[in-house]
């Protein structure tokens, strides 16, 4: 069963209780009441974890199982797997969830959110028992489909604390099953957590006094049709080493597409056809047979299990398909081929059909639909060559894996100063990154990333394709910059290099999952100061010097383009508008208080990368520019009468807005994180902060209104208005209360939106960007904003990114025990 620890905290469990409850098969105490954030103990942590423990299917989709950019597949709280993921290289935004296919259509009443129930899913039991000859099939899901001698769970208690998943099954079998299934995920380990694969550890025991004849078997169903380009013939090779199961693999595009599944350790296995319907209740007899064109796959162990005893069964599920398909917008008809030499596929976009010269061996691509294409490897192919290769890995690795993820997980929750609600949130929202994340290299070995490669996170697979959209790094990133810097780093190189020769940094580095496709001027103010402020965040977040040596004098280039977008020379960046980061605003104009906040924290930031550079030159230009643009913020947008910001004003044409934005005092937050010199006066921080409580938050049901009239009616200029934002728009206030020693009501109102969210909700995993006064999804699915929610321990805690990611910090305490024994 693995070391038993005994929890410190509650006395009882010293005399025996622990004990008991894991001898009793609980991988957690099964009295923890459920969806409801509760401490209690579980295996593997010698404190009391946080959590929420779920019910037999309460929230979906569940916890997604895979790590920095491996793909990902949902373990369901009712026991299935949902097959339409991305470890095969699916994804789903292009060929399964269009704007077209929705019903009611996206955009309609002006509705812009795909729904969860848009996506399609195929939710597929996994694990069956049979004992003496009976099965149970460990799923809660449509019991409407069983048939006569064949049962199902009862119930399953769920919790998830990513990367790892705990379930307890409830069951009428005279063996009690519980199963314990993780991928690996460690802080401070890219390469570790780049592993496409996942453990699924099913603990059983035998709670009779009679000997049972035990048969457990893992059905998986492989990838789908789409996935391999339509039907296709699946080759199987029997493993007997140190996992013994079935490597299936089939040849798509250019090289394999694969995936092993088996049982570690040296047992007795059987393998077959994937298991469904019917076929549930011979697994101990009998597995289906594999037909070429089947790409399922099941593995069964039989074995005896004498009274009162338990056993340990570990499966192994790993994938592999090196080259994977990124896609993107196609804007003009073009010419489309694969190179003879190297197989790399390549496009070329002309400006009408009548442009179109075909060379041998091209087709016209005139229908401006998304394009895929090949030429992009998984970072993970250069250290696995094959799904058994993977496979070996965590067979053999697989203790001190999970051990080094307990390990990590288990400092967030010793951290006395957390509430358990953030505690719990800080581990499970990390879960994004699974679902968004892309580590890639370039197939063509003269590529200039070399090997080196390119990580990115995904804006939204399902709602807003495009990876590294910059404006949205600058909030989802948090947890990449505080625990992967030399990740973040590879991606500020890519946007140095496109980087123009006048400063100007892009936007995005591509459409869809397309990473060498940027562009420029989608939000202008906004694109080159975040590229500043992450340079300056990873420098903090490591200390490295190398960090400023490589991109100092490309932060400087910026901060004198971005001195172009001051029109009218108040010092301030204008604003035109939706190119700014609310982008459905489309009335602002002129100076705008969010961005002009931003733009003076950026120069304090820009300065004092100066002075560290000995550029007294432009450390002055920046004061100088901080001291214009500070006047002109208070001379042209302090609104004495409403105690608050303008949103915006444009002297010049009489643009102006007295909406109360809740974020207006987003450069502070920023001057706050790294402990540099204030943005706004003292005096007018408190009292901002005071209006928006009584107007964006007291107008709220829960959490905070992101702008508001006031005389507490809806701006309705733009869309943002009438919603939340969880991550920027909600977390600016929230930690400007706690930075100014307003701890409970700072808390409170993260607390209020979060337990709307996840519990109310029940969007765990399934993060939105956007949510409405009551707390549905407005806009976005799988969205990694809300990462941004990893800024928050700095404000509890007091400590500014320096600090968080040095050895006493949470941050590097957290990177110290995931990075132990590795």
């Amino acid at each position: 069963m693995g070391r038993l620890y005994v929890c410190k905290k509650y006395p009882m469990y010293k005399s025996g209780k622990l004990t008991t409850m894991i001898d009793n098969l609980h991988l957690f105490d099964p009295t923890t009441p459920c969806r409801q954030w509760a401490e209690f103990c579980s295996d593997g942590f010698s404190d009391p974890v946080s959590g929420i423990v779920f019910r037999g299917g309460q929230i979906m989709p569940g916890m997604p199982l895979g790590g920095l950019g491996t793909g990902f597949i949902s373990l369901g709280t009712d026991g299935t797997l949902d097959y339409y993921s991305t470890i095969f290289n699916a994804f789903m935004e292009r060929e399964i969830v269009t704007m077209a296919n929705c019903d009611p259509p996206v955009g309609e009443n002006a509705d812009l959110s795909i729904r969860r129930s848009h996506v399609p899913t195929k939710r597929r039991p996994f694990l069956g028992l049979s004992v003496d000859g009976h099965t149970w099939v460990l799923t809660t899901h449509n019991l409407a489909w069983t048939l006569p001698g064949l049962h199902c769970a009862q119930d399953i208690r769920y919790w998830g604390h990513y990367p790892v998943a705990d379930l307890q099954y409830e069951t009428d079998a005279p063996i009690d099953t519980a199963l314990r299934a993780w991928s690996p995920f460690l802080p401070g380990d890219a390469e570790a957590s780049n592993t496409p694969g996942a453990v699924f550890e099913v603990r059983l025991r035998n709670a009779t006094d009679d000997i049972k004849k035990v048969t457990l078997a893992f059905s998986f169903h492989g990838p789908r049709d789409f996935e391999t380009g339509g039907p296709v013939n699946f080759l199987r090779e029997a493993v007997d080493d140190s996992f013994t199961g079935t490597i299936v693999k089939t040849r798509y595009a250019p090289e394999e597409l694969s995936y092993a599944i088996g049982v570690m350790g040296s047992r007795s296995v059987r393998c077959g056809g994937e298991v469904a319907g019917g076929a549930w209740k011979t697994i101990d007899r009998t597995l289906p047979t594999t037909p070429l064109q089947h790409a399922g796959t099941t593995v069964a162990v039989d074995f005896e299990l004498a009274p009162s005893a338990h056993e340990t069964i570990r499966f192994i599920l790993t994938w592999y398909g090196p080259r994977w398909q990124a896609e993107e917008r196609v804007p003009f008809p073009g010419v489309k081929g694969v190179n003879s030499e190297t197989g790399l596929a390549w496009y070329q976009s002309v400006e009408s059909d009548d442009d179109l010269n075909l060379p041998e061996g091209a087709e016209a691509d005139t229908n401006r639909r998304y394009w895929s294409h090949s030429r992009l490897v998984h970072m993970y192919a250069s250290r696995f060559s094959s799904a058994r290769d993977v496979a070996s890995h965590l067979a053999t690795n697989h203790q001190t894996l999970l051990r080094r993820i307990l390990a990590w997980q288990e400092v967030i929750y010793a951290e006395p100063k957390l509430p358990t609600w953030l505690r719990d949130s800080l581990v499970n929202v990390l879960g994004v990154l699974s679902q968004q994340s892309f580590w890639m290299r370039n197939a063509d070995p003269e590529h200039w990333w070399g090997e080196e490669g390119f990580f990115g996170v995904n804006e939204s697979l399902l709602a807003c394709p495009q990876l590294a959209c910059i404006a949205n790094d600058e909030f989802g990133d948090w947890p990449v910059n505080l625990f992967f810097p030399q990740l973040t780093r590879t991606k500020l190189r890519v946007f140095k290099h496109h980087q123009k020769a006048n400063g100007q940094t892009p936007a995005t580095l591509g459409s869809g999952t397309e990473p060498d496709g940027h562009w420029y001027d989608q939000q202008l103010p906004v694109d080159g100061q975040v590229y500043v402020h992450l340079v300056y965040r990873i420098w903090q977040a490591t200390g490295d010097p190398s960090i400023l040596e490589q991109f100092y004098e490309s932060v400087r280039d910026g901060i004198h383009f971005l001195q172009t977008v001051d029109a009218d020379g108040d010092g301030l960046l204008e604003v035109k508008g939706n190119n700014q980061y609310y982008d459905n605003w489309p009335a602002m104009a002129g100076a705008a208080i969010h961005i002009s906040g931003y733009w003076i924290a950026t120069l304090r930031i820009a300065e004092d990368m100066a002075k560290t550079m000995n550029d007294n030159a432009f450390a002055d230009e920046c004061r100088g520019w901080i001291e214009r643009g500070t006047a002109s913020i208070e001379s042209k947008l302090w609104n004495e009468k409403q105690a608050s910001y303008l949103l915006y004003h444009q002297p010049e044409t009489g643009a102006r807005s007295d909406s109360i934005l809740s974020d207006q005092l987003i450069g502070q937050w920023f001057t706050h994180l790294h402990g540099l010199p204030a943005v706004f006066p003292e005096s007018r921080v408190d009292i901002v902060l005071e209006t928006i409580w009584k107007h964006n938050v007291q107008a709220a049901e829960f959490g905070v209104r992101t702008a508001i009239k006031p005389d507490l009616s809806t701006d309705i200029e733009g869309f943002y208005s009438s919603k939340q934002n969880p991550s920027y728009s909600s977390l600016v206030p929230s930690m400007l209360m706690i930075f100014r020693g307003d701890p409970d009501r700072g808390l409170d109102l993260m607390h209020s939106i979060w337990h709307k969210l996840v519990l109310e909700k029940q969007n765990m995993w399934d993060m939105p960007c956007q949510i409405t006064a009551e707390g549905d999804v407005a806009f976005g699915l799988e969205y990694f904003h809300n990462t941004m929610l990893w800024s928050l321990p700095m404000a509890v805690l007091g400590q500014e990114v320096e600090v968080f990611c040095g050895c006493s910090g949470l941050a590097g305490r957290i990177v110290a025990a995931a990075t132990a024994d590795s």
